[in-house]
């Protein structure tokens, strides 16, 4: 399953697929520019898994993955899944994401570094 959807002209990319959430921002259809250019003429990266820059729709884009992860959970009804923070510093706002996901579904959470894994209860 997959969703995508626009804020601030930047193009972000929702998926659920083996059990596992991935959301990233498509550079390639993204209309501004979120990485330097390349020195040595490398194209940039397709994929970008950590928000660059600032953005006006924060909020906007929780709402989104949110909504995304509740319908996967309800039509799927994973006995298990999981996800991974892109750095060290975004585990703490996942940590609160990943708590009231498994409150609200009936999941138990445990976090190994960057990677949240939910079971079933």
């Amino acid at each position: 399953m997959r969703k995508t959807f626009v804020c601030d002209k930047i193009h972000y990319v929702a998926e659920y697929v083996n059990n596992h959430f991935n959301f990233w921002i498509d550079n390639v259809k993204t209309e501004v520019k979120l990485v330097k250019d390349d020195p040595f003429g490398d194209d940039p990266p397709k994929r970008i898994v950590t928000t660059l820059g600032n953005t006006d729709c924060v909020f906007r884009v929780k709402k989104e993955i949110e909504d995304f992860m509740a319908h996967v959970l309800a039509k799927e009804n994973p006995y298990y899944f999981t996800f991974v923070a892109s750095d060290l510093k975004r585990v703490r706002i996942y940590v609160k994401l990943a708590e009231k996901i498994g409150r609200k579904y009936g999941y138990f959470v445990h976090v190994d570094g960057l990677f949240f894994h939910f079971y079933k209860v």
